[in-house]
C-alpha cells in the first residue's frame, strides 16, 4: 500500500501496531525420522503469482527460506499428523496421490518402507484381516503429475531407483505443460477449410486472430485447440481395474495431498472407477468412498482422515 502511495506518511510504529502477527506456515515432512535420524526434510513449492493490479507477489515465508543461507537457523515447531501415517498392517497396498509439491509426505513413506523392508522379511500382523491372509509387504503406487517433466518432476530419479529396488511397484507420471504441446487458434473458412492458425503465447494472441478473422470477414468459426492434458485423475482412470482392486478387494490405503481441487476431482474419479470397475451404484461408490481408509491433506485448508473401518 505504501508502495502504491507514497505520499502516505505513518510514523512506523503506529503502523507495527496495526499490522496482524504472521501466522504459521505448515509443510508436510517429506523425510523419514529412520531414514534421516536428526533431519527434517521439506519439500516447498516458493508461492509467486501476479496480483489483478499487476504486481507480482511473492510468498513471505516460500521466499524466505529459499534465500536462506545454508546453516542458517530456522524457528519451527513439529506438529503431529496422527490422521496421515502409513498403515499398521504392512501388508495392505498403499495408493499415494501427489502432484507437485503435494508429493512431500509421500517421500517420508518411501522411505520409511525401506526402512521396513530391510529389516524385516514379512511384515508383522497384529489382527485376522478380512480381505485373505497376506504374507508380503502391500504394493506401494504412487501417482505424481507436474507442468513439464524436464523442469518439476521432482524425485524423479529418486523414485526410479526406489522403484528399481521394489520399494515401489508402481510409480505413474502426469505432465499437463508438455513441450510442443502449446494452444493454438485455427480460423476455418465457411467451407470448413482451415484458413489461419496461431500458436497461443498470451490472451492477447487469441484477441488479435479474432480481431483478424472478423474485419477480413472471412471467417465461419474461431476453434481454439487445447493438448490434451494429464493429470493425476486422468492416471487413476486409465488404471481404473488396478485401484479397483486395491481398495476394494485387498482393502487397501488411499492417500491424496494437494490442493481442495485437485482432492476433489481425484475423489470424484474413484467414484467413478468403483461405479464402472466395482461395479456399484452412484450412491454405493458414494458411501464407500465416505467410508474408505482415504487420508486427504489439503493445501491452505485443513487435514482430515476419513476412516471409518476397522
Amino acid at each position: 500500500m505504501l508502495n502504491d502511495f507514497p505520499s502516505l506518511k505513518i510514523p512506523p510504529t503506529l503502523l507495527l501496531t496495526q499490522l496482524p502477527l504472521l501466522q504459521q506456515r505448515f509443510y508436510s515432512v517429506s523425510s523419514s525420522p529412520k531414514f534421516h535420524p536428526g533431519e527434517v526434510h521439506l519439500t516447498i513449492a516458493i508461492a509467486k503469482y501476479i496480483k489483478p493490479n499487476g504486481v507480482i507477489h511473492h510468498g513471505i515465508c516460500s521466499t524466505w527460506l529459499q534465500t536462506c543461507p545454508v546453516g542458517e537457523q530456522v524457528p519451527c515447531v513439529m506438529r503431529a499428523a496422527p490422521n496421515f501415517h502409513m498403515p499398521e498392517d504392512g501388508t495392505r497396498p498403499i495408493i499415494m496421490v501427489g502432484p507437485g509439491s503435494g508429493i512431500a509426505p509421500f517421500r517420508s513413506f518411501w522411505q520409511q518402507r525401506k526402512i521396513d523392508k530391510e529389516m524385516l522379511a514379512v511384515p508383522r500382523r497384529k489382527f485376522h484381516d478380512p480381505y485373505g491372509e497376506k504374507k508380503g509387504w502391500g504394493s506401494m503406487t504412487i501417482y505424481f503429475g507436474c507442468r513439464d517433466r524436464n523442469i518439476d518432476n521432482i524425485y524423479e530419479s529418486e523414485l526410479k531407483q526406489y522403484q528399481e529396488e521394489d520399494v515401489l511397484q508402481d510409480v505413474y507420471f502426469g505432465f499437463s505443460r508438455e513441450p510442443g504441446k502449446k494452444k493454438a487458434v485455427h480460423i476455418y473458412r465457411s467451407n470448413r477449410s482451415r484458413l489461419l492458425s496461431v500458436p497461443v503465447f498470451s490472451y492477447l494472441s487469441i484477441y488479435l486472430s479474432i480481431y483478424l478473422s472478423i474485419y477480413l470477414s472471412i471467417y465461419h468459426f474461431v476453434y481454439i485447440h487445447r493438448p490434451e492434458l494429464t493429470y493425476v485423475q486422468h492416471l487413476l482412470k486409465k488404471n481404473s481395474k488396478a485401484v479397483c482392486d486395491a481398495i476394494v478387494r485387498e482393502g487397501g490405503h488411499f492417500y491424496v495431498c494437494g490442493d481442495v481441487q485437485m482432492a476433489s476431482d481425484v475423489s470424484d474419479t474413484v467414484e467413478m472407477i468403483l461405479k464402472e470397475d466395482a461395479p456399484m451404484s452412484s450412491e454405493e461408490a458414494k458411501n464407500y468412498v465416505l467410508k474408505l481408509r482415504v487420508c486427504i491433506n489439503v493445501f491452505l485448508s485443513f487435514e482430515f482422515c476419513k476412516s471409518f473401518q476397522g
